[in-house]
């Protein structure tokens, strides 16, 4: 019976404390003002702006990523595609051009 009552009172303290706690937080509440609303609104305007500029800038890196990769890709078909030259001798000596007279 003891712990009964024990468990009812620290139940009703804390329902009365908590009553207590919202009431000062009502009052405590800062009155949302037009300032508020004006700082608030530059806030996000500036936050949307720096979002719109971070966005700008992947999509640049974005697209010079791709353009690499296609350069590297062209130079990898262009690679396979060109017929393989054989090592030159370099005991021959190149051959003399004929001079125009």
């Amino acid at each position: 019976m003891k712990i009964v009552t024990l468990a009812v009172l620290l139940v009703l303290g804390g329902c009365l404390s908590m009553s207590a706690q919202d009431n000062s937080l009502k009052e405590a509440k800062p009155a949302i003002t037009k300032q508020a609303f004006q700082d608030r609104l530059a806030g996000l305007e500036k936050g949307r702006a720096q979002a719109l500029a971070d966005l700008s800038a992947y999509d640049g890196a974005i697209q010079e990523c791709q353009y690499w990769l296609e350069q590297v890709e062209k130079a990898e078909a262009e690679a396979k595609a060109a017929p393989k030259e054989k090592p030159k001798d370099e005991s021959k000596q190149p051959e003399p051009k004929e001079q125009k007279k």
